[in-house]
């Protein structure tokens, strides 16, 4: 089987197609949460994208409304640099859903080994 560094794996996940979407790949990682510290379970998300900001797209009038009324809630920063984590948007059931992955825990991605 192939192998990859996880740098490659981070710059092809930040890849984009003409419109500014991210490209699709798949992903196996474990799962750890820090507080109950139990974990351990290799998950698979296919056809997952990195959430990332699209400043191609523009905003209307609509959703510049929604969001303005949505700013008296003060948003949690995710320091995603500092805690060496991505979030991933993948498609479950036919419900899009969106993951926090810690990248050091990416055992798989387009089924290559992520060598570190």
């Amino acid at each position: 089987m192939d192998s990859i560094t996880l740098k490659e794996v981070l710059q092809e996940m930040r890849k984009t197609d003409a419109n500014g979407d991210g490209i699709s790949f798949s992903l196996s990682a474990f799962t750890f949460n820090d507080y109950t510290k139990k974990g351990g379970v290799l998950k698979h998300y296919k056809n997952a994208k990195l959430v990332m900001r699209n400043v191609k797209k523009k905003r209307t009038l609509d959703s510049m409304t929604r969001s303005a009324s949505l700013l008296t809630k003060e948003k949690k920063h995710p320091e995603h640099f500092k805690n060496s984590t991505i979030n991933i948007e993948f498609e479950q059931a036919t419900v899009r859903k969106i993951r926090k992955i810690k990248i050091r825990y990416i055992k798989l991605f387009n089924d290559k080994i992520v060598n570190y």
